[in-house]
This record gives C-alpha cells, structure tokens and sequence, in this order.
C-alpha cells in the first residue's frame, strides 16, 4: 500500500494560524481513516513546529527556502518537485496532498483504483489566465498539483529534468509538459478525453472545476473522496 505525503516549506510564520488550521483539519481525517502519512519539510524551525504537533518529519534541507524567483531564479515550486523524487524512491508509491485538500470519507479501494491508471496522475484545473503556452488548444487547463499520485521514480526523475531545463516554470508547468509528452500530443495539440482517461482521478473534487463542460460524461461523475476546503 502507498503512503499519502505533505510538505511544508518557506517562512510560515506569516501565515500560522492558516497552517494550524489546515494541519489539524488534514491531520484529522487521515488519523480518523487510518491511513500512514509522511511529511516532509525545509527549515529547521518547520521541522521544529511539525514535531510540536506530533510528526516526525523528514527534514530535507535546513534551509526553509532552498529556491525562489528572488533568491536565485528558480521557481520555488521546485521544493515540491524535489519532495516527489524522495518521496518516490523512499516509498515508490504515493499519494502527495497540498495541506488545504483531503479525504473526505474512507476510501478503502483508493490505491487498487489509482493502479489501474497510468504511473502520474492529477486532477486537470482550470484557470482564467493562459497556464501551458506551447499548445495551440486548451491552453487554460492544466494538471493540479494539490492531488498528485506517483507509482515508480520515472515521473519524479522527469519532472526534475523539465524544471532543470525550464528554472522558473512551476511544478504544474513540468508536469503538463511531461504529460503532454507521454500522451504523444505534438504541434501544440491536446486532447482532453485522452488526459481525463489516462491520468484524471475520477474522485478528487478541486474548489476549482477542471474538465471542460464539453465532457459532461466525465465532469458530472466525480465522486468526492478527496476534496479542497
């Protein structure tokens, strides 16, 4: 069975009492479900705090920011990308979880159901603003990164060879790029029913609705294991 990993990373003393609120209400639903959760963390005073709470968290830098625009030109969702490739070859499968989403009821076949798809897989989100810029549709839609399942370390080591090459595109970035690949969508196409059959998580509600209302088949049928609040 695979394990359901967190991170946390940055100065989260600005923003505390958001984090407490969201560690608690997370923390809570795995513990009431039983399920086996890693957390990761940069900073030895994130470290410090998540200890305080009852974790025993795997420090990957004592630094709480290791990348950032300002502070040398990469993207900080690069922190993400690295807590993947470790959690990846620490436990070679997983479920990553931003902390404001989480289970909302048990889910007991969850890892038997993500199996049956392909080794990365992430609900689609949809923005107002353009997100993947090389294609020549859908350019508005793109994989989130609050749900993110991994089977094997061939996604997380690929990931990590798009952000080397693209320093400040996102870890959402990456990860369209190396889907879109995967897919085989060449000359800017993309085809949502093919993302939706191979990689889309038929039980992850986001806040945000990311399956184009041309689907209805799939958009109108997600049951709401996993939710954002």
């Amino acid at each position: 069975m695979g394990v359901f990993v967190r991170l946390l990373f940055g100065d989260c003393a600005r923003s505390i009492n958001k984090i407490r609120y969201d560690i608690g209400r997370s923390r809570a639903a795995f513990t009431d479900d039983g399920n086996e959760v890693a957390v990761y963390c940069y900073g030895k005073n994130n470290a410090a705090f998540l200890k305080s709470l009852g974790y025993r968290p795997r420090l990957l830098d004592g630094r709480e920011s290791v990348w950032g625009k300002e502070l040398n030109g990469i993207s900080m969702w690069r922190h993400k990308l690295q807590c993947w490739q470790s959690a990846a070859y620490e436990f070679g499968e997983f479920v990553f979880l931003d902390w404001d989403h989480g289970l909302t009821k048990p889910f007991p076949d969850l890892w038997e159901r993500l199996r049956q798809k392909d080794v990365l897989q992430a609900p689609l989100l949809s923005y107002r603003k353009m997100q993947n810029l090389w294609r020549r549709v859908w350019r508005r839609i793109t994989p989130s990164a609050a749900f993110v399942y991994h089977r094997g370390t061939e996604a997380a080591d690929a990931l990590l060879e798009f952000a080397e090459a693209r320093p400040l595109e996102s870890e959402q970035h990456c990860m369209a790029r190396f889907l879109d690949e995967r897919l085989g969508f060449t000359g800017g196409d993309f085809v949502p029913e093919s993302y939706i059959l191979n990689h889309q998580p038929m039980f992850v509600r986001l806040k945000k609705p990311g399956i184009p209302i041309e689907y209805p088949q799939y958009r109108n049928n997600i049951e709401p294991y996993f939710a954002g609040w």
